[in-house]
This record gives structure tokens, C-alpha cells and sequence, in this order.
């Protein structure tokens, strides 16, 4: 137990609440894993920003990014809590870094909210995570899209399937390459262990962040031959991007 657990601790004994905020830390009596605080600054976040319809990047106006004006995906639709900044991008960091895992619950509460209205009207069969090379899991000792997956795997009741997709080669960070070296950056790095697992399934995809859509998007495109019927993402936080209509003004210098 670190000194931090045992405060908390002596803190319920004297004063008694709910619980804390899993992103915060502060203590809480709503009966849910996130304060109202952390529900405000993602508003707060996402104020002045739209949203490609299609990758779920941010960008300041328009429907589409620059990258999916060009060529839609194969994943039908991305659903995120907010832009990676502010707040949002420290807590996640806080997560994926620090070992932070309770973080994992309440992401993955706002991830389920965020996708109530889509379940209404559309069912999904699997929860898949997007995967980490062995070598690089064992480092950190958890895969953080994996803790995400099976928080929301239980908060919607729909079963998790966190070892059909595979990821068989380990490849550098995809933030500062361009496009072209994006795509081949993550060609054959992921695999399918059961194509009859995901035949004819509606799949959900779950990954941390999506910084240029081109994991998910080979992520996507693996379980789409592998015979998926409909794969949607959903993810805590997106990039800030060009918008397609920007790109389309941009001719460049004279």
C-alpha cells in the first residue's frame, strides 16, 4: 500500500464519502467512478472543436479530416471522449505511463456513455482491444487498451475477446512519419489467431488513443478479411488534425 492508499484511507475513517473520481482522485458522492469536475473539463475540451465523421480526429471545422477527405476507412465510425490535450492527455499519460490502471474504470464508464445511442439501434457481438507486441507488454506489464476493453466489456455486458488479434511485429511510433510511411509502418504487423471467431461479427475496436488512424485502420482492415461484418472504434482520446477543407485552400506557397 503506498502512502498515497493509506491517506485515502485515514481520510474515509474520519470523514466517510462515496469514493473517489477514478480520473481525479477527488473524493465523490455520486455513485458513478467520475465527478462532475472531469465531466466539465472534457466538455471544456471538446468546446471549439468538430469531429471527422469518419476517424473521430479533431479538427476546426468541417466534417472531414484530410486524410479520410482522401480515402475513407475501413472501420465505419470513431467515438472518443476528447482531444489529447489539457487534462484529458495527462490523465491518460497518468495511465499509460504510471501504472495508474483504476484509471481504466472510469474511461471506459464515459466510453459506454458515449455509445448508448449507437447501441440502441445496432448490436455488438465483440469487444477486441487493440493489441501490444508481447515483448513491449511484458516491459510495462499491461496492455492499456486491454484494461480498457474489460471495463467496457463489463459495463455493456457484451463479451471480450482479447486474444483473436495479434500483434506479431513490434514497429516505431507512427506521431512523425508521413502518410505514406504510416501505412507502411504498420503493414503485417497485426494478425488474426481465428478468422471464425470474428465471421460474420459486429466488432468493437478499443485502443487508448488515436493519433493518425492508421493503427486502427490496419487493425480494421486484418478483421475485415478475416470476415468481420461491421467494425466501429471507440477510443479515450483523438489527435487535433487538418480538416479536409483547409487542405483544399491550401496551394501552398508562391
Amino acid at each position: 500500500m503506498t502512502w498515497q492508499d493509506l491517506w485515502k484511507v485515514l481520510l474515509d475513517l474520519v470523514y466517510g464519502h462515496d469514493g473517489y473520481c477514478t480520473l481525479c482522485g477527488r473524493k465523490i458522492r455520486e455513485k458513478e467512478p467520475v465527478c462532475s469536475i472531469c465531466r466539465r473539463n472534457l466538455a471544456y475540451l471538446r468546446a471549439g472543436y468538430e469531429k471527422c465523421t469518419l476517424c473521430g480526429r479533431f479538427i476546426l471545422h468541417g466534417k472531414l479530416c484530410v486524410d479520410c477527405g482522401e480515402a475513407a476507412p475501413v472501420f465505419l465510425a470513431v467515438r472518443t471522449l476528447g482531444p489529447y490535450r489539457g487534462e484529458l492527455k495527462e490523465t491518460l499519460q497518468r495511465f499509460k505511463y504510471r501504472g495508474q490502471r483504476s484509471i481504466a474504470a472510469g474511461f471506459a464508464y464515459l466510453m459506454a456513455e458515449t455509445l448508448q445511442s449507437y447501441l440502441t439501434q445496432h448490436r455488438v457481438d465483440l469487444i477486441i482491444p487493440v493489441p501490444m507486441y508481447w515483448r513491449k507488454q511484458q516491459s510495462r506489464n499491461y496492455n492499456q487498451a486491454n484494461l480498457l476493453a474489460r471495463e467496457l466489456a463489463h459495463y455493456l455486458k457484451v463479451p471480450l475477446a482479447d486474444s483473436i488479434l495479434l500483434k506479431v511485429k513490434d514497429n516505431p511510433s507512427q506521431t512523425k512519419l508521413a502518410k505514406e510511411q504510416r501505412m507502411a509502418n504498420v503493414s503485417g504487423v497485426f494478425r488474426v489467431a481465428s478468422s471464425g471467431a470474428v465471421k460474420d461479427k459486429n466488432i468493437l475496436l478499443v485502443d487508448d488513443i488515436i493519433t493518425t488512424g492508421s493503427t486502427i485502420s490496419e487493425c480494421a482492415k486484418m478483421l475485415t478479411f478475416a470476415g468481420a461484418k461491421e467494425i466501429n472504434v471507440v477510443s479515450v482520446a483523438a489527435g487535433i488534425t487538418a480538416s479536409k477543407e483547409e487542405s483544399d485552400f491550401d496551394i501552398g506557397p508562391a
